[in-house]
């Protein structure tokens, strides 16, 4: 049995209880392993850790199975999210977790990746080589038309500032494909979620917008 959760926290937290760059890589990293590699998505997210092993416990066929009976027919994402938090490798994952406030961090950044897969989303998670040209990565594809000023649902993440130490901890040397410079402190942020997938464009069509501390 898990220990007793407690009521969320609110987002005014001190700044030593808000979540941290280690953290948001990490959850993003078996987020992505599990709610995109493993719903029929023939390449893999590229990670944030190099030394990323994948999750054992989390089976294709169970976690599309939840995804079909409880978000696209049942319209139930909080039902999914218990679901997937019962299955071997997120459960053993979410149990090791040192506190209250990383397990909601956790599931909050879960259920980001949850509601891609709602049938209102107007976007779907896809690939392009347009970067590379040899090698294929994750992007963002709409799924209908969205309207000049429209908020584009579910497509939305977290941004954590970084220092120096941090960046070289988390070996991004090479991997800077979710970092951006922070408008407000003029730092670079790692910046994970759906909308990581949201690729450059030297002509954009959307712009980032920024709310809260995170």
């Amino acid at each position: 049995m898990g220990r007793p959760r407690k009521d969320a926290p609110p987002d005014t937290l001190p700044k030593k209880e808000r979540l941290t760059l280690t953290q948001l890589a990490g959850y993003d990293d078996i987020l992505t392993d599990a709610l995109v590699d493993h719903v029929y998505f023939w390449t893999t997210i590229r990670k944030n850790r190099s030394k990323y092993n994948l999750t054992r416990g989390i089976s294709e066929e169970e976690v599309t199975a939840i995804l079909l009976r409880d978000v696209i027919v049942g319209k139930d994402p909080q039902k999914a999210e218990a679901s997937l938090l019962q299955l071997p490798g997120l459960k053993k994952y979410y149990h090791q977790l040192r506190t209250d406030r990383e397990n909601e961090d956790f599931r909050r950044h879960m259920r980001k990746y949850i509601n891609i897969w709602m049938c209102d989303c107007p976007f779907e998670v896809s690939t392009t080589n347009r970067y590379t040209i040899v090698t294929h990565e994750a992007a963002t594809t709409a799924r209908r038309p969205i309207r000049r000023g429209d908020t584009i649902k579910y497509l939305c993440g977290n941004l954590v500032q970084m220092t120096p130490e941090e960046e070289k901890d988390l070996d991004l040397t090479r991997r800077d494909f979710s970092v951006v410079m922070s408008s407000r402190k003029k730092t670079p942020s790692l910046f994970l979620g759906p909308a990581r997938f949201a690729n450059h464009d030297c002509n954009a069509n959307a712009k980032l917008v920024t709310r809260g501390v995170d």
